[in-house]
């Protein structure tokens, strides 16, 4: 399980919501962060790592941050 900060993005760039939510990877973290966007811009962090930037939901592929 990796900690992920979410951030909802105003139209301008700036965040209009940050929290931080536990979940077991990038693809999990990211479509929570979707569906709280509800169509907004997102980014998702993971530490220091931007791991998403946008509003909508990438292909699926190999997480960077997969449970061990």
């Amino acid at each position: 399980m990796h900690e992920y900060e979410i951030r909802i993005l105003r139209a301008d760039g700036r965040s209009s919501l940050i929290t931080s939510q536990i979940h077991l990877n990038d693809y999990y973290a990211i479509r929570s962060a979707l569906r709280l966007a509800n169509g907004k811009a997102v980014e998702v962090w993971c530490g220091i790592e931007r791991v998403y930037s946008g509003g909508t939901m990438p292909p699926l592929r190999a997480a960077n941050h997969s449970a061990a």
